[in-house]
């Protein structure tokens, strides 16, 4: 007999456990209800694993990390994450449904064999998963470990992509440190090649590969490769071509069959990205067929909205008519704009990333939406082109601020303020004026709690996400754009409170007229001496460093204080003011970017 769960029915943190859902490798997940937010979440409790509980730990918690970055229909939203009784959990959407590995084991079961789903309803659920993997990756981060059991599908038969657990971001390679060395990252059924060979390599692209893995599975009921061993399928991934689709499956359309093949292939540089997928799986885009030097290949995979009838599940649903998308004369817009962060669409498509050899369009008059996605003020512009077959038009772009009247922003708690990376007071709410995606974060000196709000131009506030952290670090903490919203050096200035807390922890002396700083302790910290200088860094490691000497003296300018720098010898230094100066501000960048 078992014993009953200890934590069904007790508080952990703000949830109310109801029931236990399950559990897996990592933890145990429970149905709960949010005693503030008043609604059902799933909650998710690292359970005890063999070996590094430290690692576990430290996995764990960048599950939550990496999924707080991203807010989208199609990826399992994290809330918030905290500690019970020593042990981390994470607060998330709470999906109705199953994954998509055990609705493919069921319809194997049904059939006495394995069986792939109708090629209509890949599509469907394909484009959806394709778009998850779009925002994962727009936040900066790869997701490493794509397969049909890290693919929830919903009652509405939306697909969630879960599990984030082997999450990276892209600009921090260092975080491979918790794989370990020459240890193979994801599932070797979807793993692509490059992860094979070397975890350093991984970048987005691998996770197309293992979407087209995932796709092929779908497809025909089977992963593409099979093998005794796990050395065997990784050979497989390495050296040998997956069976044609459509001999596995006659009638698998030929534009499908190509896409899933443009996916996997070997070189990474030839893939497809994830936003080309769910166009093409949505019939809203075409895509060159770059596997063979000088073919011009169009593929567009369609996908007509059906309805299921009588007590037939709902994933086989009647055929549906696949189009092949004729050549076409196409033109390209190239936008000319400086800010690194833009996203464009055209005559209201989907967003997209604009690339160096422009945005590819039909010719015409189109209509231009642009905007620049960053934490901070929503910065747009519209207008419209006329673009000639086989053609370019250069299109400037001017970015504007979107005003709307002043929206509070709530943080409960005590302790700074934060708001897009600036330190604003200790009040309970922040005030805006501009329509944007606002970060916030309350420092207590414990703990990081952050909030996340979508301020739309009409003036309407959204909160996207919740979240809490050991230590002060991501969107809210670093400033990317000033009050402009145009793009600056990422950065944080250390402000009199955060500067006081570990002073005063650390039992170091007060700088000549420090309290004198309190009445406006969310201004930069001035007369920092350099053992206080240590003693910050020190708590900071190893989110933040000390910028160089060139960064550091536009800071200086800007801030018109001596500010410190790590010079050649790797000591801390000051810049700006007398050459005599002994103290100044400090300004911390993001250790990646040194």
């Amino acid at each position: 007999m078992s014993l009953p769960d200890p934590l069904l029915g007790t508080l952990v943190g703000s949830i109310r456990i109801q029931a236990r859902l399950g559990a897996g490798a990592m933890g145990v997940v429970y149905r709960g209800r949010h005693e503030v937010l008043d609604k059902e979440v799933a909650l998710k409790v690292l359970g005890h694993v063999r070996g590094d509980m430290g690692h576990a730990r430290q996995r764990f918690l960048r599950e939550g990390q990496a999924a707080a970055k991203v807010a989208h229909v199609n990826v399992v939203q994290v809330f918030e994450a905290g500690m019970h009784q020593g042990q981390p959990y994470l607060v998330m959407e709470l999906v109705v449904g199953h994954s998509l590995g055990s609705l493919l084991d069921e319809v194997a079961r049904k059939n006495g064999r394995p069986t792939g789903l109708p090629a209509d309803t890949v599509t469907r659920l394909g484009a959806g998963i394709a778009l998850g993997i779009q925002a994962i990756h727009a936040a900066g981060v790869v997701h490493r470990d794509i397969k049909p059991d890290n693919v929830m599908v919903a009652a509405d038969r939306t697909p969630k992509v879960a599990d984030l657990g082997l999450a990276k971001e892209v600009a921090a390679p260092d975080e491979l440190r918790l794989t370990g060395t020459g240890m193979v990252v994801g599932t070797p059924l979807y793993c692509a090649p490059e992860a094979i060979r070397n975890p350093q390599d991984i970048g987005p692209a691998a996770d197309i590969y293992s979407l087209g893995a995932t796709l092929y599975h779908m497809l025909t009921g089977k992963p593409p490769f099979d093998g005794d061993t796990a050395y065997a399928v990784m050979r497989a991934h390495l050296e040998d071509q997956p069976r044609n689709l459509r001999e596995v499956v006659p009638g698998i359309p030929a534009s499908l069959a190509s896409l899933v093949e443009l996916c996997m292939e070997k070189d990474p540089a030839r893939r497809p990205s994830a936003l080309q997928v769910a166009e093409a799986l949505s019939g809203g885009a075409t895509l060159k067929a770059r596997q063979r030097v000088g073919l011009v290949a169009l593929i567009a995979v369609g996908c007509l909205a059906v309805s299921a009838g009588g007590t037939a599940a709902w994933w086989f649903l009647r055929p549906v008519t696949v189009v092949e998308t004729p050549v076409t004369t196409t033109g390209s817009i190239h936008l000319q704009c400086l800010h690194p962060r833009l996203r464009a669409r055209i005559d209201g498509g989907l967003w997209q990333t604009p690339r160096p050899e422009g945005l590819t369009v039909q010719p015409g008059k189109r209509k231009i939406e642009v905007e620049a996605d960053q934490p901070g003020p929503l910065l747009r512009w519209s207008g419209e082109a006329t673009v000639p077959g086989s053609g370019q038009v250069q299109v400037a772009v001017e970015l504007e601020s979107v005003p709307v009247p002043e929206v509070r922003l709530a943080m409960p708690g005590a302790g700074m303020l934060y708001l897009a990376g600036q330190a604003i007071g200790t009040e309970p709410t922040a005030s805006v004026t501009m329509a944007g995606t606002w970060p916030m974060a309350r420092w207590e000196g414990v703990l990081w709690r952050t909030r996340s709000w979508r301020v739309e131009a009409n003036g309407q506030a959204n909160l996207l996400r919740e979240g809490t952290f050991e230590r002060p670090d991501g969107e809210a903490r670093w400033r990317v754009a000033d009050d402009q919203g145009q793009p600056i050096e990422a950065h944080h200035v250390i402000c009199w409170w955060e500067a006081e807390r570990v002073r005063k922890d650390s039992g170091l002396p007060e700088p000549a007229g420090w309290q004198e700083q309190a009445l406006r302790p969310a201004q930069p910290a001035l007369r920092l001496r350099a053992d206080m200088v240590e003693v910050m860094l020190d708590r900071l490691r190893p989110a933040a460093a000390l910028p160089d000497r060139t960064v550091a003296t536009g800071f200086a300018a800007r801030l018109r204080q001596p500010v410190w720098y790590r010079d050649a010898r790797g000591q801390p230094a000051l810049v700006g003011g007398s050459s005599g100066a002994i103290a100044g501000t400090l300004v911390v960048v993001p250790a990646a970017k040194q």
